[in-house]
């Protein structure tokens, strides 16, 4: 099975490095393949591992000369289940589990999940309440401009969401979601559209009350996370309409914590307007019509996105309070009481990162510095954009304190995140940062930002 042009190919063997240099492993970078070029699983881990069909024949017979392949072979493995293709034996897959260092379902998890056909699992559904015909979301979808999903192959016989299906498609929002941390929205900007049309075509095809509930809340997942992506991009307007989509299919569930959290999404685009008190309402809100129920993770997350707000204001006693209470309610955090959606701020990474961004705001320069350096210093490999973003916060707290040199080198680094990153957003505050640093434009560090930012595109 050929991969097209040579420009392809080399495209695709870089980005299975950047991948692995993140950390990931061979799984977590075949799905990531898989997704971003739309190929099986056996040619994902293929390309993972920088292989043509030739290389992983010629690795294959190293290790087991006796049972020598071809790239034909591949090419026949690869192409399996279609009409042109043949499936491997399995031992031939055992074989092939070894040489990509995977499971062997993870080969063809895929293309082969039948988990819906356990007639327990589904005498298990049957048992609960099955919900009426419900009314659609409240907010008109064709607004949004969504691409035409592919069709619908899972549902069953009777026109039910096949068991199983709602949990595979939570997995491939988080999937998208990794992939915009290391490589930005727009690597994933279109599938993550195709993918949410997809969940709300889905809506009331569930047997039962909780079914139909969870389908509601994986499409107010994927709803927030489109939005965070054209927040990135500075598609407010775009941003906007995902977020108001999210709420209303969050209200549906009766998800209040989700309902808080994407008020909180609302405010970051206030925020980045640098519209205080905006943003304040919308924080405000979600505090007081979620109350008690409102998780300590989204508590503590809100918390200190209104300290951002109130530091925007000039509100430093307030913004203080505000750190104070996103610290108190961390505290409480835990994996167990933390939503799937959420989970990545179940942290003191990501606490350190926001604390340093709201003190950096208050003017704060030292305490600041203190609180960036601890999340710099434990980010994942994986989080690109969010170190980057983390550079520029760092940047213009050393700005504050006249450490001028050591401020263009971290916006440097900054800069180059961005550009891997694509982020319009990292790229607008850091030609912002420069505008600060226009006093001292003769300095050397200074002009060399300057040029790299010019050159950016």
């Amino acid at each position: 099975m050929s991969n097209g042009k040579p420009g392809r190919r080399q495209a695709q063997t870089e980005y299975a490095s950047e991948l692995r240099s993140r950390g990931l492993t061979w799984t977590e970078a075949a799905e990531a393949i898989r997704v971003r070029y739309r190929v099986n699983m056996r040619v994902a881990f293929r390309i993972a591992h920088g292989w043509s069909q030739s290389d992983a024949a010629r690795e294959w017979n190293k290790r087991w000369p006796e049972d020598e392949k071809t790239n034909k072979t591949f090419s026949y493995w690869e192409m399996w289940p279609g009409p042109t293709g043949f499936a491997p034996s399995m031992e031939s897959l055992g074989r092939l589990a070894e040489l990509y260092q995977c499971s062997a379902s993870a080969l063809i998890c895929d293309q082969f999940d039948f988990r819906h056909l356990d007639q327990e699992q589904q005498h298990r559904e049957a048992d609960q309440t099955v919900l009426g015909p419900g009314a659609g979301v409240s907010l008109d979808t064709a607004a949004l401009e969504l691409p035409t999903p592919p069709e619908v192959a899972e549902l069953q016989p009777s026109g039910f969401v096949a068991p199983g299906l709602v949990e595979g498609l939570t997995a491939m929002t988080e999937t998208y979601r990794r992939m915009d941390y290391l490589s930005g929205a727009r690597s994933v900007q279109g599938e993550v559209t195709t993918h949410l049309r997809r969940i709300l075509d889905l809506q009331d095809r569930g047997r039962t009350t909780a079914i139909n509930r969870d389908l509601l809340r994986a499409a107010a997942d994927a709803a927030q996370l489109a939005a965070w992506l054209a927040i990135d991009v500075q598609q407010y307007p775009t941003a906007d309409k995902y977020c108001r989509l999210a709420l209303s299919l969050a209200n549906r569930a009766n998800d209040r914590g989700m309902h808080a959290y994407v008020l909180g999404v609302l405010s970051y685009i206030s925020l980045h307007a640098r519209q205080g008190q905006d943003a304040l309402t919308l924080l405000t809100t979600a505090k007081e019509k979620t109350g008690t129920a409102m998780p300590p993770a989204v508590r503590s997350w809100i918390a200190e996105a209104a300290g951002e707000a109130h530091a925007i204001l000039g509100n430093r006693l307030a913004g203080t309070k505000a750190l104070h209470e996103a610290e108190t309610a961390f505290d409480r955090v835990t994996e167990e009481n933390t939503p799937p959606w959420l989970a990545f701020y179940n942290s003191p990474i990501h606490l350190a990162r926001l604390k340093g961004r709201c003190l950096m705001r208050l003017n704060e320069p030292q305490a600041a510095m203190n609180a960036l350096n601890e999340a710099l210093a434990r980010f994942p490999d994986s989080y690109v954009r969010e170190r980057g973003g983390t550079l520029i916060d760092a940047a213009n707290a050393l700005i504050q304190g006249r450490n001028l040199e050591n401020a263009c080198r971290v916006a440097i680094q900054a800069e180059a995140l961005a550009r891997a990153t694509s982020s319009a957003r990292n790229l607008l505050r850091l030609r912002e940062l420069l505008v600060m640093l226009m006093p001292w434009s003769r300095s050397d560090c200074v002009q060399e930002l300057a040029t790299k930012l010019l050159l950016t595109r």
